[in-house]
């Protein structure tokens, strides 16, 4: 259980990727739709090295979008 103080906090939500970016699309989605608790503000990293099937801009579509 997360007790509640005068500082704030975050959550960071690590996603890496080779050459998966069919599933970046779901991933994202499924976050974005996540039930928040006490209102964590919370972001995504995505960790993509050498994939060759375009990740980033899958997912800067999907955010954008």
């Amino acid at each position: 259980m997360l007790e509640e103080n005068s500082n704030s906090c975050g959550l960071t939500i690590i996603v890496a990727t080779y050459n998966a970016s069919w599933l970046i699309e779901a991933t994202l989605n499924h976050l974005q739709n996540m039930a928040t608790v006490h209102q964590i503000q919370w972001g995504v990293l995505l960790i993509v090295q050498n994939s060759t099937d375009h990740p980033i801009e899958r997912a800067k579509t999907i955010c954008q979008g």
